[in-house]
C-alpha cells in the first residue's frame, strides 16, 4: 500500500467519522456492524423521517 493510498482511507475513515457523529450514530454499536452499514442505516432513517414531515410546498 502507498502512502497516498494510506492518507486517502485515513481521510475517508475521518469523513465518515464525521458524518456518523452528526447523524447521531451510536459508534460503539456501529463497530459492531461497520461504520458503513451503520451510517446507510442513519440515512434511511434521516430520510424516512423527512419524508414524514409535512410539506409546505403549496406550488
Amino acid at each position: 500500500m502507498t502512502r497516498r493510498t494510506e492518507t486517502l482511507e485515513v481521510a475517508l475513515d475521518a469523513a465518515l467519522l464525521d458524518e456518523a457523529r452528526r447523524l447521531g450514530v451510536d459508534l460503539s454499536a456501529a463497530a459492531e456492524i461497520g461504520l458503513r452499514d451503520a451510517l446507510r442505516h442513519a440515512r434511511v432513517q434521516r430520510d424516512l423521517a423527512d419524508l414524514a414531515q409535512p410539506s409546505n410546498d403549496l406550488s
